[in-house]
């Protein structure tokens, strides 16, 4: 069918005007591009193989493939988009952490952040001694142990500290975005292969062990509640329970202690859940907006038990974006505070990657400063971590295009890959035979400390599937926060240390 000629000449300066956006309009030209290009990173991250995706992994190597073909995109436009779309992503991972952070690392969620921290030195190890073997250049060593950690925030740690380096130059700022890419896919494998190995090496079954996490959990919450209807026989009425959502402002940063004097309060509490960890009843713990509590009493004593604490709904759904960007801007204030080492030359900083998540978990700790209450509802911060880590992707994967294809096919390519699978296999080998043959972990708990060592979503999900349950989950959010802000802050201690090796 051909194209009426009147209308050849619209055709031409339609055509015309697309292929010149990036000259006169850049910044529209960037944002249309990263829209597009997340798009199809996320339908292709929705692809899976027996349950296992790419999940907002996807707009990466979609960024990579639109680079590589795409005209130029605006530089400065792609650097907000990433340190913005980073700050999003590792502050509210720390809000969302923050409450169950410090309880996860009392006791056994001290051992399992040992041997997380055991993991990361060991990778970190590894990285530079293969670097330093292959000779490998010290910005791509960067990304390898990111990529091989599957690990985002460090890769953004380590393009910061970089960018702050006289010496480096443009072809080695683009390395660990390079690097990173790819071994990325190549490290989820690894590390779900590893699982494999371990289950395989001493005859696991996944489900048994999976129920017995679960059957401990039970058999604990038991023994809290029959306790606390003890403590309730007294009282008048039928003695049931229900389970209470604290929303009320004047309760939040208040004691169980403080709480249990109070005249309106005739009931007890068995149990207290805070995202997705249950913590020790005891009178010092604090109270914090969306924590879940088993209240234990009569009808009449849970009624003014709700009252008291809130159990608002409506609350409990709200976004209180006033204390988000207060806690952003703390969060970038705190990560450009240099900290002086005494055995590296320069000071290093958290960045736009560790300011922020430390922060967040601080506030998220303590949930309440002032009349700020540092709380969002689950959904949405899914909804912004997702948001915020398919913009980092898409800038990263953008930048990274141009050179990806031509270095991924050469021999510096295999080395990048045989270095980041042992980057990845070996740590979490060494980490898996310890655990289980002297600590005799439970595989549930073994395969999520592992994956969370990795802060890598994939691999928990597979966990999940292979012991049948969640029960890897709390594991893994019990090493995750203190495994990223050690990987941002080893990502760029590395760069200062290895900055000698640049030209």
């Amino acid at each position: 069918m051909s194209v009426p000629t009147s209308e050849l000449p619209v055709l031409h300066d339609a055509v015309t005007w697309l292929s010149q956006l990036h000259a006169t309009q850049p910044v529209a030209q960037a944002i249309g591009v990263i829209a597009l290009v997340c798009v199809a990173g996320m339908m292709l991250g929705s692809v899976k193989v027996r349950g296992i995706g790419l999940g907002t992994a996807g707009v990466l190597f979609a960024g990579i493939i639109t680079g590589s073909f795409s005209k130029p995109i605006d530089h400065a436009t792609l650097d907000f988009v990433k340190e913005f779309g980073l700050i999003l992503f590792v502050f509210t991972i720390g809000l969302q952490l923050g409450p169950g952070f410090f309880a996860a690392l009392r006791r056994d969620g001290l051992r399992l952040n040992a041997v997380a921290v055991g993991v990361v030195v060991a990778g970190s190890a590894v990285a530079v001694i293969l670097g330093s073997v292959l000779k490998l250049d010290s910005a791509a060593v960067l990304g390898l142990l990111s990529g091989a950690t599957t690990n985002t925030p460090s890769l953004g740690a380590a393009q910061q500290t970089l960018a702050g380096m006289s010496g480096a130059t443009e072809e080695q700022l683009a390395l660990p975005a390079l690097s990173y890419a790819v071994v990325y896919p190549a490290a989820i494998a690894g590390i779900i292969g590893t699982l494999l190995a371990l289950k395989g090496i001493f005859r696991v079954d996944p489900g048994r062990e999976g129920r017995a996490v679960a059957e401990k959990a039970q058999r604990d919450v038991a023994v809290a509640e029959p306790r606390t209807r003890d403590d309730l026989k007294l009282a008048p009425g039928a003695v049931t329970d229900r389970r209470i959502v604290v929303t009320h402002r004047d309760v939040v940063g208040k004691t169980l202690g403080e709480l249990a004097s109070d005249a309106r309060l005739t009931v007890a509490i068995s149990r207290v859940t805070r995202a997705a960890v249950e913590l020790s009843v005891a009178p010092e713990l604090r109270l914090q907006f969306g924590d879940v509590v088993l209240a234990v009493g009569d009808a009449t004593g849970l009624a003014r038990a709700e009252a008291l604490l809130g159990n608002s709904v409506k609350e409990l759904n709200e976004t209180h974006f006033i204390p988000l960007f207060a806690g952003i801007a703390l969060g970038i204030a705190v990560g450009t505070v240099p900290i002086v080492l005494p055995w590296i030359s320069q000071p290093v900083r958290l960045g736009l990657a560790g300011g922020p998540l430390v922060v967040a978990l601080a506030v998220g700790h303590f949930g309440r400063v002032g009349r700020l209450v540092f709380y969002m509802p689950k959904n949405a911060n899914l909804a912004f971590r997702e948001f915020g880590i398919a913009l980092f992707f898409a800038a990263v994967g953008l930048a990274a295009g141009p050179a990806f294809f031509r270095s991924v096919f050469s021999l510096t390519g295999l080395l990048w890959l045989g270095a980041g699978l042992c980057i990845t296999i070996l740590p979490l080998l060494a980490a898996g035979l310890l655990a289980r043959a002297v600590f005799g972990m439970n595989f549930a708990v073994l395969s999520g400390l592992l994956a969370g060592s990795m802060t890598d979503p994939p691999a928990l999900a597979f966990a999940n599937t292979l012991v049948g349950s969640d029960a890897p989950t709390l594991a893994y959010v019990t090493v995750y926060p203190l495994t990223t802000i050690l990987r941002i802050f080893t990502a760029q201690v590395l760069a200062a240390v290895l900055q000698s090796h640049l030209p």
